[in-house]
């Protein structure tokens, strides 16, 4: 149910799904990785994840790296993203998202 075109994975059942989203990227400052919901981003704000490498030097290389369960009505799309106040980048070829239901 994820589509490559796109990037979104829509969930086939009502219920509880795990996310990971992992991404390598070059940025000029501070990097968020993020659910969003149907196109609003819900995590990142209070789900810990991890970063590192941030702060090496002015313009670096680092990964990040968020999961989070996270409850879906059937329909609904789900997208990994990263935020930034700089200027930043992915690797796609490093980067993973995954993600299974777990009801």
């Amino acid at each position: 149910h994820y589509n490559t075109s796109t990037t979104r994975f829509t969930a086939p059942v009502t219920g509880p799904y795990w996310f990971s989203f992992t991404t390598y990227l070059y940025t000029s400052n501070y990097v968020h990785p993020a659910f969003a919901i149907n196109g609003s981003i819900t995590s990142g704000y209070h789900t810990q994840y991890r970063i590192r490498g941030h702060g090496m030097v002015a313009n670096y290389q680092q990964d990040a790296q968020i999961e989070e369960v996270l409850y879906l009505s059937a329909g609904d799309y789900l997208e990994a993203y990263w935020y930034s106040s700089g200027t930043s980048y992915s690797y796609p070829h490093y980067s993973l998202f995954q993600g299974a239901y777990v009801g």
